[in-house]
């Protein structure tokens, strides 16, 4: 018996001492105030898609006047929610230091491709979201024509990065890739006027291969732009459609 009553006066002690702690570090807060922003962008060495400019003007959409304004009236995670959904943004993490300052950490968006869809524009992330362009920056990244997006282009253009992001020779040479109204492959190469039909994904790794080894037999024997057209789509062989 007695031992219960000491455990539950322990417990209000605690209670009690828990309370007046809160206390004291929210009259602690309300003493503080936000001295300056600090921004900083993470996964990419500069600003790029956003600038420091944007993400102002979001802070002070969601709280207006930030500066000076007491800490404790500060809704950290509202203003990553209201940063997060800017287009170019893929996270925000916001934290306050014993300075007084707001660091702002800013992962944007990487581009793997720029998308050409009839008449507008925007990029695919590595997993092949989409996301808007932006006015003060647009990434060098390879460029992808369709007429519609679907699931068999994602499956091919997921495939084809895994090929050329391992290897030199395409990660340098391919600069396009374009899907006709049959979503048949054709890419375009830097060192030429020409482009390569690959057809559909079947077997598409040999395709790459054949082509390398059929461009590295060529290159100094053959002018490869007296051609228009390079086309692998048949087993073993490759022909070539002379403009």
């Amino acid at each position: 018996m007695i031992r219960n009553l000491i455990k539950i006066f322990a417990v209000i002690i605690l209670v009690i001492i828990i309370f007046f702690f809160d206390k004291k570090v929210e009259l602690k807060l309300s003493e503080k105030f936000i001295d300056s922003i600090n921004i900083k962008y993470k996964n990419i060495q500069e600003s790029t898609f956003v600038n420091d400019i944007e993400i102002m003007d979001i802070i002070n959409t969601v709280e207006y006047s930030i500066l000076n304004k007491p800490i404790k009236d500060i809704n950290i995670y509202l203003l990553e929610d209201y940063i997060e959904s800017h287009s170019n943004i893929d996270k925000a993490e916001l934290y306050l230091d014993n300075d007084e300052i707001l660091n702002v950490e800013i992962f944007q968006k990487e581009p793997l491709f720029r998308v050409f869809e009839d008449n507008k524009s925007y990029y695919l992330d590595f997993s092949l979201d989409s996301f808007s362009l932006s006015p003060f920056y647009s990434a060098w990244v390879y460029h992808v024509y369709y007429d519609k997006m679907d699931d068999y282009k994602k499956n091919v253009l997921n495939e084809i990065f895994n090929i050329i992001n391992s290897d030199k020779f395409f990660s340098t040479q391919i600069f396009a890739l374009e899907f006709d109204l049959n979503s048949e492959l054709y890419i375009y190469f830097r060192t030429g006027n020409y482009k390569v039909l690959f057809g559909n994904k079947e077997e598409i790794k040999l395709k790459f291969e054949k082509f390398k080894i059929f461009y590295k037999n060529s290159i100094d024997k053959i002018d490869l732009n007296k051609f228009s057209l390079i086309n692998l789509k048949f087993n073993n062989q490759v022909v070539c459609v002379k403009k």
